[in-house]
């Protein structure tokens, strides 16, 4: 299997790129507590995320010092294929983070 692809076998992956998708342009720290729980293993997703060329970090033209996160082309593809996946699995697949 390819190396980039397995970043989604990961904790948090996926809740992670859906979650930047349906709030883009956040702070990093905004995606790590939005659960506050296992935020380390969120941190490093997010760095594995975004070596993977799904998600990049940038500066706001009015603030640089936050990191803002935003989903990249290939990102958004897959987001968008997830999200719109959801209706056809019934809408009763949730999954609480301390499940994955």
């Amino acid at each position: 299997m390819d190396a980039t692809m397995r970043v989604f076998e990961r904790r948090f992956a996926v809740y992670l790129l859906i979650l930047i998708y349906r709030n883009p342009n956040q702070p990093k720290s905004y995606y790590i507590y939005y659960d506050p729980k296992f935020s380390r293993t969120k941190h490093d997703r997010l760095e594995e995320l975004e070596a993977a060329g799904l998600i990049e970090s940038y500066f706001a033209e009015d603030n640089k010092k936050n990191k803002l996160l935003r989903l990249t082309k290939a990102g958004d593809k897959v987001a968008s294929a997830l999200v719109s996946i959801y209706p056809d699995m019934g809408g009763k697949v949730e999954v609480d983070p301390d499940e994955y």
